[in-house]
């Protein structure tokens, strides 16, 4: 099994959103207890890294499609199966903690957090990929 996942462009998005909303409104010593990990280390190593993949975007359009070389015209990440497993904690926790206008204000509503956590917990992996499969 692959140590790594591929997320598209929105996918990133709603893991920066809901890790940013977790860390918001978690209580500190309830967030290091279901992540393992003070919310600063999280903020360090998962969001920083997922806000680059974002930034890396900024220069890159969707519409770049080229068939020749394959490339579908959709901007991809690769993120380890553990940065994605410790995205999907902080994604319960911005489910469990946060209230209506947190949640809406993270760009995503509940139903994409809970279909994204669902997907991946039961399948291992992301609607997108979930998606292309059927293809």
């Amino acid at each position: 099994m692959s140590t790594r996942r591929v997320l598209d462009r929105t996918e990133v998005q709603l893991l920066v959103a809901g890790v940013d909303a977790a860390i918001a409104v978690t209580p500190s010593d309830f967030f290091e207890h279901a992540t393992g990990l003070p919310s600063e280390a999280v903020h360090l190593h998962l969001l920083m890294p997922l806000i680059d993949m974002i930034v890396e975007d900024l220069g890159t359009t969707d519409t770049e499609h080229d068939p020749a070389t394959g490339n579908d015209g959709a901007s991809v990440h690769m993120v380890s199966v553990d940065q994605l497993r410790l995205a999907l904690q902080c994604l319960k926790l911005t489910l469990m903690f946060a209230d209506e206008s947190a949640v809406v204000h993270t760009g995503f509503d509940r139903h994409d957090l809970r279909r994204f956590i669902t997907c991946v917990e039961l399948t291992g992996h992301t609607p997108r990929h979930r998606a292309d499969a059927r293809r």
